[in-house]
């Protein structure tokens, strides 16, 4: 088997990979930023070849060294372990049509935001994450836990909703529960409105000051 290294030579580790693929018997062929001349001995004495790209970050030009190593020694697999080069990686498994990590999941390696996003959207627990862009947002963000989620799932049964603003003054307890957080949900089953009601205790946190 040929394999196409990318970034064979970034640290010590990629050379103990380099090694590995090598007990099996492949071939390996490293493409990466320095020059060959400079690579350490043990890493040189490993690959069957190496091509040094002007960028790993550059696709277009990163696919065109693909190319032509594959012109004349088919590549069979296209491994990487640099955490940049994973989407550049995944964008040379596709132009030479071998499998491996495709790019929208390796964009989703890299792209930590998307991931939870997708989790998410697949209904597999995961922490909460958000963007800001200003410091009330970040405050916003933080003072909240669990409404998008409860509002994936129940969107359409809630009718009325009181949630605070983060970082507000709590009021007293004699004035109501929970900060004067509330959710009103209609639901035809009473067992299922009961099992929202719970899901929503458990999972929504809002964060006031006293």
């Amino acid at each position: 088997m040929h394999v196409l290294f990318i970034a064979p030579e970034t640290g010590r580790y990629n050379e103990r990979f380099v090694y590995a693929l090598k007990q099996t018997g492949a071939r390996v062929t490293g493409v990466g930023h320095c020059a060959e001349a400079r690579l350490g001995p043990g890493l040189r004495a490993l690959l069957d070849g190496y091509v040094t790209a002007r960028s790993l970050l550059d696709e277009v030009d990163l696919v065109r060294i693909a190319r032509e190593i594959d012109g004349r020694s088919r590549v069979e697999r296209v491994e990487t372990i640099d955490e940049p080069a994973i989407v550049p990686a995944a964008r040379v498994r596709e132009a030479l049509g071998v499998p491996g990590l495709t790019v929208a999941t390796a964009t989703l390696c890299r792209d930590k935001a998307a991931m939870k996003d997708a989790r998410h959207a697949a209904g597999i627990p995961c922490a909460a994450s958000g963007a800001a862009t200003d410091r009330d947002g970040a405050f916003a963000f933080a003072g909240h836990e669990g409404l998008d989620d409860v509002a994936r799932r129940f969107g359409p049964a809630i009718f009325e909703q009181a949630i605070p603003r983060s970082g507000a003054l709590t009021q007293p307890l004699e004035r109501g529960w929970h900060a004067g957080t509330w959710f009103r949900l209609k639901d035809t089953n009473y067992d299922r409105l009961m099992a929202r009601l719970a899901f929503i205790g458990e999972h929504v946190k809002i964060r006031l000051r006293a």
